[in-house]
């Protein structure tokens, strides 16, 4: 696909993924400051065709209304020329695909929260009649909050014009294919996706989909023809039950397969909680967890054990027997000791000094988001040590920790136009814009201010990370001096700006305006300066929407 950097009122940063036909966006809405992932895709003279657009419209009024924190939100779409976008909500993190191309697999109670939320989202589209039929690893993304989020649903994919790459069968997608899909006979339903959340089920549980091969066909004839293996029959620690519920979601007739999302749902949470209770799980909301294939396995199983059981028999070696050092209790003894010595050598806690000393040493040496390695060693000293010597010490690296953490996530939310996530950080922001302008002597009440209201509290980590900010930055602006008269500065601000204006840099000018506007418009004592900059900016008297 051709590389540009505008589509529309976009501007395009970098690009998240790419697909034949079409590629996926970091975007910028540059009128409204606001980050965006934004999908193209070829649609040659589909702005001149009415039916085509009038298709787009329908489409992005069912997807826009699909409001659920398990799907990427979708904003709505644009057709030009020679092609169209669908404009989506920009979520900071990785896909499902990055983070098991990174871990291998994963533990099988983080397999059921991500199952239990990809069904949440499945739910809400398939209620609203939205069936994905493209679902894989990396059509899921984990925010970096761990909140799991479906992608690129759209609206009947396999006759959307403007889906076309997605239904081309390839290695990768024939794995998480249905076989009522890969067979092209009958309508799709919402069974089809269940199928597909099996697939990816059993990928995250054992490391690949439960069908590979190393071409399409044969992929397709596994789908088809052959049955899938038990997850618990390749990983010894996935519960039987969970196991189950992927089995019935990967059963090749949709009539067996779980009625629907909500029963999956209700099948994973009822089961971990009955787990949690210390119940055997032992049926669901749409039938037995133990089919006959596993209770079978149950049974072998249990022969096994009891062979195991059953005493040895006797040596038929002479009464003299082996020398003590072969001797079964001379060998179990030199076991023990050795496993005693290990034992003690792993379960001995760490020195307190020594865990400082390692965050130290990561504190030093690293910069950036690398120092949030040194967080593990503090968190363990005040575990093990709560009253100790260093106590103290490490309280203060873990304070200092929040605050660069608040920081960058600040920083994150600034560049990108996102509204403050809570009241700390909104009134943080105000002190912080007074100070960018360059009004320290206003950011200095505000940040006073701030830490005035917000410092007794709860012990929330965020509050108390901007209050930490705020005391830094009132520290850093006092060391300066900030006895600036308020008036002398905004006038000598203006004369900045006038003098921009003249040298032809107009954008640098309106910004120093707007900032004054922005900052000084409710405050009577600034009135007159305000009005000097509201002039500058609306010179006819009129508001102008592009300033």
């Amino acid at each position: 696909m051709k590389e540009i950097s505008r589509f529309g009122p976009f501007a395009l940063e970098g690009r998240l993924g790419e697909e034949p036909g079409g590629a996926v966006y970091r975007a910028i809405h540059v009128a409204q400051s606001r980050m965006v992932a934004v999908k193209l895709f070829n649609a040659p003279l589909a702005a001149k065709n009415t039916a085509a657009k009038q298709a787009l419209v329908q489409e992005m009024d069912v997807l826009t209304k699909l409001k659920h924190w398990n799907i990427v939100g979708c904003h709505g779409g644009i057709l030009e020329e020679m092609q169209g976008c669908v404009v989506y909500e920009f979520v900071e993190g990785e896909t499902l695909k990055e983070l098991l191309a990174r871990r291998d697999r994963l533990a099988w109670e983080t397999v059921v929260d991500y199952a239990y939320q990809i069904a949440a989202g499945l739910e809400c589209a398939h209620e609203r009649n939205v069936v994905h039929q493209d679902l894989h690893p990396d059509k899921i993304l984990i925010a970096v909050d761990g909140t799991v989020k479906i992608s690129d649903l759209r609206v009947d994919r396999a006759r959307n014009p403007w889906c076309a790459s997605s239904t081309r069968l390839t290695i990768e997608r024939a794995a998480y294919r249905a076989p009522e899909q890969l067979a092209d006979t009958q309508e799709l339903t919402h069974k089809t996706d269940l199928y597909a959340l099996g697939c990816i089920m059993f990928e995250m549980l054992v490391g690949h989909p439960p069908f590979v091969g190393d071409s399409t066909e044969e992929i397709v004839r596994q789908q088809r023809e052959e049955q899938a293996p038990r997850a618990d029959g390749i990983i010894f620690e996935c519960p039987t039950w969970l196991s189950s519920i992927i089995e019935q979601l990967l059963e090749k007739d949709p009539a067996k397969r779980p009625s629907g999302a909500a029963a999956v749902k209700f099948a994973l949470s009822e089961t971990t909680r009955q787990v949690a209770a210390g119940i055997p799980p032992t049926t669901s909301a749409y039938g037995s967890y133990v089919t006959p294939q596993a209770q079978r396995e149950q049974d072998a199983a249990r022969e096994l054990i009891k062979l195991a059981q059953r005493p040895a028999r006797k040596s038929q070696k002479p009464a003299g027997g082996p020398p003590f050092y072969e001797r079964a209790w001379f060998l179990a003894l030199c076991l023990l000791l050795l496993i005693g010595g290990i034992g003690t050598w792993l379960l001995w806690p760490p020195s307190e000094a020594g865990l400082l000393r390692n965050a130290v040493a990561i504190i030093e040496s690293k910069e950036g988001i690398e120092r949030e390695k040194a967080r593990p060693y503090l968190d363990k000293l005040l575990r093990l040590y709560p009253q100790g010597a260093l106590a103290d010490t490490a309280e203060e690296h873990l304070k200092l920790l929040d605050m660069e953490s608040a920081k960058r996530k600040f920083e994150f939310n600034v560049k990108y136009g996102r509204e403050p996530k809570s009241e700390a950080e909104r009134l943080y922001k105000q002190a912080w814009d007074y100070e960018q302008f360059g009004d320290r002597l206003a950011a200095l009440e505000k940040y006073r201010g701030m830490v005035n209201v917000l410092a007794d509290g709860d012990e929330d980590a965020t509050r108390l990370a901007f209050v930490n900010l705020a005391r830094r930055n009132i520290a850093e602006i006092e060391a300066k001096g900030s006895d600036n008269d308020r008036l002398e500065f905004i006038e000598s601000r203006l004369q900045d700006a006038d003098q921009l204006s003249s040298q032809g840099k107009e954008l640098d000018a309106k910004k120093v305006w707007r900032g004054i506007v922005e900052l000084y418009g409710n405050k009577p004592e600034f009135q007159t300066l305000v009005e000097r900059a509201e002039a500058r900016l609306h010179p006819s008297g009129v508001a102008n929407v592009d300033s």
